[in-house]
């Protein structure tokens, strides 16, 4: 109520995701998953300085699709992370030696990424 606001604390959060299985036919199972993440914003510092503390809120979107084919041991996995290729910072860090420097860790940008998998 009184002073600023509590560093590197998002007022918000939140992760919703849904999961998806099915057979297809006699041919193998099909596993789908799309999750939404959201984080709010927040000040970096208690200072709360607009231009050098705000951190901006972001939403990113991950999706997962798996195929595993009923004979055999094997599984191919797609996965899009950041599919809506949304900028956000993850986290910012300040040393602490003196020298003033600042550096932002951003969230990784879209990726599609192909894996093949076996079981044993």
């Amino acid at each position: 109520m009184f002073g600023n606001e509590l560093a590197k604390s998002p007022r918000s959060t939140i992760s919703l995701g849904i999961n998806y299985e099915q057979a297809l036919f006699d041919v193998g199972q099909l596993f789908i998953s799309v999750q939404l993440n959201h984080r709010g914003s927040y000040q970096y510092r208690i200072f709360n300085n607009p231009s050098t503390d705000s951190v901006p809120a972001y939403t990113t979107v991950n999706a997962i699709a798996r195929f595993k084919p009923v004979t055999g041991d094997w599984y191919v996995t797609l996965r899009a992370i950041n599919a809506t290729n949304a900028d956000g910072v993850n986290a910012r860090f300040t040393d602490v030696f003196g020298v003033g420097a600042s550096s932002e860790e951003l969230i990784p940008p879209r990726q599609l990424l192909l894996g093949l998998g076996l079981s044993f």
